[in-house]
């Protein structure tokens, strides 16, 4: 229980720390027809017309139609076995895997391989590293597939327990992901390359089932249960970061007073700081925030992929029986591809 214990105290400083480098009507007797002077048909007219006039202008100024799509594999499993202070045993067997893509049709910069150009005013640049290579047109829906798996038997034996000499907990959970998505994707001012955060949801049936003998032949203890949750997993993927600052662009507002310009920069190098932990694997557990994400730039293509594979990354299905021993396999692989139309 010790390990448990310092586990979750070092996921909670990390936890922390990431805070810290991103602080900065009434009825009618019938409803009325939908017509060509229904003022909310107007509306919804209006901004259809808008969006398609706003892609419009993208086209006209060299962007492309294209194609967004990405891919999510996580992969952890353990099966390991502890002796108790009382002379029992601990027993955690587990398995987790998620994989998952989505598709979605989105409009692309006319260079993909453009980061923020050399040239321009500063304030042109800093929009450039604010801004995204693609955008989602509107109406265009993604298409989302994915599947959930996950097992877990954790069994205590203690002789000497006054409770409960055995308990056995399994579950038993599958399920279907429904929703695999970017909320921000950007050029990185921590090192090479595009930083992205990640957002999948999935819902799923669990099975479990509690299972005890009590000592001195005390009543046992029964209990089944059958629920259906559903979880998200976030994440903000960086590039390798710079072992020598910060890139050279100009992310801070000549307006602001010199003292905010100080604390911008900052928080920035703190969490440039961090992400160096992060890259080297020192970190006590690798949770929200990763580093390593790895940019492929072509006129016509860009592919930015995400591997890990190590000890550090948290169960995220097991509970808190997954704490104990060693995953392995313990892998993440996501691929995120944008591909400009012929």
């Amino acid at each position: 229980m010790s390990q448990i214990k310092q586990l979750n105290l070092a996921t909670l400083r990390v936890a922390k720390a990431v805070f810290l480098a991103f602080l900065l009507g009434g009825c009618s007797p019938s409803p009325a027809p939908e017509t060509e002077n229904n003022p909310d048909s107007d509306a919804v007219a209006a901004e259809e017309a808008d969006a398609d006039s706003y892609s419009q202008s993208l086209l006209d100024e060299g962007w492309r139609k294209g194609n967004l799509e990405i891919r999510f594999e996580l992969a952890q499993a353990a099966n390991a076995s502890e002796s108790t202070a009382n002379g029992g045993q601990i027993t955690s067997v587990w398995s987790t895997t998620i994989t998952a893509r989505t598709t979605q049709e989105v409009l692309v910069i006319p260079d993909l391989r453009v980061l923020v150009p050399d040239s321009g005013t500063d304030d042109e640049r800093r929009s450039a590293m604010e801004s995204s290579p693609y955008i989602i047109e509107e109406g265009a829906e993604p298409t989302v597939e994915g599947t959930v798996t996950n097992s877990l038997r954790f069994e205590s034996n203690d002789p000497n327990a006054n409770d409960y000499i055995r308990l056995t907990r399994t579950v038993n959970e599958n399920g279907k992901v429904s929703d695999l998505s970017l909320t921000n994707m950007h050029p990185s001012l921590y090192g090479k390359g595009h930083e992205v955060s990640l957002r999948l949801e999935y819902e799923t049936q669990r099975e479990t089932s509690l299972q005890a003998v009590a000592a001195n032949g005390g009543l046992p203890l029964s209990d089944n249960n059958v629920s259906n949750p559903q979880e998200r997993i976030e994440l903000s993927l960086f590039p390798a970061p710079n072992a020598d600052g910060l890139n050279n662009y100009p992310y801070i507002e000549e307006s602001l007073p010199e003292d905010l310009q100080a604390t911008v920069t900052k928080q920035h190098l703190d969490t440039l700081a961090m992400l160096q932990q992060l890259m080297s694997d020192a970190a006590p557990v690798q949770f929200m925030m990763r580093a390593g994400l790895v940019t492929y730039a072509e006129s016509d293509k860009l592919v930015l992929e995400y591997n890990y594979s190590g000890n550090k990354q948290i169960p995220y299905m097991a509970g808190i029986e997954g704490f104990i021993g060693t995953p392995s396999p313990n892998t993440l692989k996501i691929t995120i591809s944008l591909t400009a139309g012929k």
